[in-house]
C-alpha cells in the first residue's frame, strides 16, 4: 500500500498528470521541503540545502531563500540553529557557513521531529476516544 503522498511524489517524478490525485499541469512542478539540511550565506544572500519530500537524500538542492515558501521550516531551523549556536559557542548570530558537525545535528534533529510527528498521527489514528495527542 501506498500512502496518497506517495503516489502524489510518483507522479511528480514520472511527470505524469492525475486529476484522481490532485497532480495537473499547473502544479506538476510544485516539490515539498521535507528538511532543510544546511545554511550558507554568500554576499548577503542566504541559500538553504533542501531535502525534497518524495527523492533521496543525493537530489538535494541549494536555494536562495526567496524560493522557499516554508515558512514554518524556516522558523524552525533558525530555531534549533540559534539554541545550538548558544549551547556551543555563546552566540546566536548564524555563521556564513555552518561547519559539518553542526549542519548533521540539525538534520538529525529535523528527523527526529518529523518521526515524532508521524507516530503523533499514528497514535491518534488508533485512538477510540476523543481525546488527541
Amino acid at each position: 500500500k501506498s500512502s496518497w503522498n506517495q503516489l502524489q511524489d510518483l507522479c511528480r517524478l514520472a511527470k505524469l498528470s492525475c486529476p484522481a490525485l490532485g497532480i495537473s499541469k499547473r502544479n506538476l512542478y510544485d516539490f515539498e521541503v521535507e528538511y532543510l539540511c544546511d545554511y550558507k550565506k554568500i554576499r548577503e544572500q542566504e541559500y538553504y540545502l533542501v531535502k525534497w519530500r518524495g527523492y533521496p537524500d543525493s537530489e538535494s538542492t541549494w536555494e536562495p531563500r526567496q524560493n522557499l515558501k516554508c515558512v514554518r521550516i524556516l522558523k524552525q531551523f533558525h530555531k534549533d540553529l540559534e539554541r545550538e549556536l548558544l549551547r556551543r559557542h555563546h552566540r546566536s548570530k548564524p555563521p556564513r557557513h555552518l561547519d559539518p558537525s553542526l549542519a548533521n545535528y540539525l538534520v538529525q534533529k529535523a528527523k527526529q521531529r518529523r518521526a515524532l510527528r508521524r507516530w503523533e498521527q499514528e497514535l491518534n489514528a488508533k485512538r477510540s476516544h476523543l481525546g488527541r495527542i
